[in-house]
């Protein structure tokens, strides 16, 4: 879907949000809830947050039944290269990819990658020297743990490497250690990254309540669950901390 179509629903959506608006506290301790509102929890760097999330569109039936449509902002500024993931396993499940990452001079191309569970990295550089590439898998504190390190000498092509687990895989080399590269692995439903309008879209989904998590290299991760009705779109605006 088009920014400009994006934001015409936005936009539609705005009027009937007044009436059904809610307003979610995200904080890394505390679940609660409070005047309706739903809270759930999300982490900076370890550090105790706040993101503010609201929800919630109704629409006619048509070609917007079965649809989510959200963007994710920052300081009133749109965030790209974040990652959705819509966990539920009702939306099928997903089939493992070959996903490619390359070393560049001006960092990792792409820099940001979603595959599912059994997909395989490929991973190459344009260099005239041997370089390591080292896969440290991020856990629930903020820590890495070695996953793998891929040996890829010049002109001999490059290496591969099975995801076999979910988590969010740092990838590093010795020869740019100042780069990173992040690939979001996940188990069930779908993925998207945010564009550069901050949007993202699932389509095709059936009536009924359905969970995301949403994470950003700089700006953490959080949770956020949304009822998608049967007549018209979803929507969701997510407001993360400035970085």
């Amino acid at each position: 879907m088009s920014s400009s179509v994006a934001a015409h629903r936005y936009a539609g959506a705005a009027v009937s949000v007044s009436a059904v608006f809610l307003s979610v506290l995200l904080a890394l301790v505390g679940l609660g809830c409070s005047d309706g509102a739903e809270h759930a929890k999300g982490r900076l760097a370890g550090l105790t947050h706040e993101v503010a999330l609201s929800a919630v569109g109704e629409g006619q039936p048509g070609a917007d039944a079965g649809l989510l449509v959200g963007r994710v902002s920052s300081a009133a500024q749109a965030v790209a290269g974040a990652v959705v993931w819509l966990k539920d396993g009702s939306v099928g499940e997903p089939a493992p990819l070959t996903i490619e990452l390359r070393a560049e001079q001006g960092g990792f191309q792409p820099s940001l990658q979603v595959a599912p569970v059994g997909s395989r990295l490929v991973v190459d550089h344009q260099g005239d020297q041997l370089q390591t590439f080292h896969l440290r898998l991020r856990d629930g504190q903020g820590g890495l743990q070695n996953l793998q390190n891929l040996v890829v000498p010049p002109g001999h092509g490059p290496a591969f490497w099975r995801l076999s687990e979910p988590g969010v895989i740092e990838v590093g080399s010795d020869a740019r250690p100042e780069q990173r590269g992040w690939i979001y692995v996940y188990g069930t439903g779908s993925a998207r990254i945010t564009g550069p309008d901050g949007s993202f879209e699932f389509s095709g989904l059936a009536a009924g309540r359905y969970s995301l998590s949403f994470w950003h290299p700089q700006l953490g991760a959080a949770e956020r669950s949304v009822e998608v009705p049967a007549a018209g779109p979803a929507n969701l605006y997510v407001s993360l901390p400035p970085r």
